[in-house]
């Protein structure tokens, strides 16, 4: 391929990427009016089922075929120096490296995670009211049972692979093709991130932002596309699947019904 088809192939396929995430979002937005308001499981889970199906459809396949058709498919999981300018401007201003992302199994943290889940989860339950502190508004998206857990799962799964496939590789990586530094891909592809979560509210905005951020270091100066993934589906989880789950099981020994 010469350099003028990489560099068309590359702005196409950021462009119908991008294209298919607006109108994505634009769905979703009006989607979740309709999920506020849904109280039957049913009509719920039929929406996850749709969301499920629209997510994996724009978020991974189209991705991994944008990857794959301008050529950056091996590039995206193993970028080596490509992205090494963005990780050493998160070394000089955090004092961050690979070793800080490193996956290591420890009991203690993992005690001290279960047992702020379950204090921020049994606060309202013992003040009969209110919902659970969220960082931004995602009651709507949370699961009111175990089979609605299910598709949520599937949800935090299909955001952790899709996500980083486009976010932290598809468009810091294309940019970069087209002549944009590095560091400015990540932070253009950030804020884009965080654009598409402005149904969460300020707050949500900003701690997705935040979070963005974080993964692209971790994406940056672990030089891998997997320890991003891995990492943004275990956060999902937590919030989308198992903070639901242990608030659910708080309410029923408590016998105090779910605030909507």
């Amino acid at each position: 391929m010469n350099h003028a088809a990489h560099l068309g192939l590359t702005a196409a396929s950021l462009a119908v990427c991008l294209g298919l995430l607006w109108r994505y979002m634009r769905r979703g937005f009006g989607g979740l009016v309709r999920m506020r308001a849904a109280a039957q499981s049913d009509a719920r889970i039929a929406w996850y089922r749709r969301k499920a199906a629209e997510q994996w459809l724009v978020m991974v396949a189209a991705p991994l075929a944008a990857l794959a058709l301008s050529g950056h498919l091996a590039l995206a999981f193993a970028p080596g120096a490509v992205v090494a300018p963005f990780a050493y401007a998160v070394w000089t201003h955090t004092g961050l490296t690979g070793d800080d992302f490193a996956f290591e199994f420890a009991w203690q943290p993992l005690l001290g995670l279960v047992a702020l889940i379950v204090v921020l989860e049994l606060i309202p339950v013992l003040r009969g009211k209110g919902r659970s502190f969220m960082l931004g508004e995602v009651h709507s998206l949370l699961p009111r049972s175990l089979a609605e857990a299910r598709w949520t799962g599937l949800l935090a799964l299909g955001a952790g692979i899709g996500e980083e496939l486009l976010f932290r590789a598809l468009i810091p990586l294309g940019l970069a093709t087209l002549g944009v530094p590095i560091v400015w891909g990540f932070l253009i592809s950030c804020t884009i991130f965080a654009a598409c979560h402005t149904y969460q509210g300020g707050i949500g905005v900003v701690a997705t932002g935040l979070l963005g951020l974080v993964l692209a270091a971790a994406y940056a100066t672990t030089y891998s596309l997997v320890t991003a993934i891995v990492l943004h589906i275990v956060i999902d989880l937590m919030g989308l699947v198992v903070r639901p789950l242990v608030g659910l099981g708080l309410r029923r020994m408590s016998g105090r019904p779910r605030p909507d």
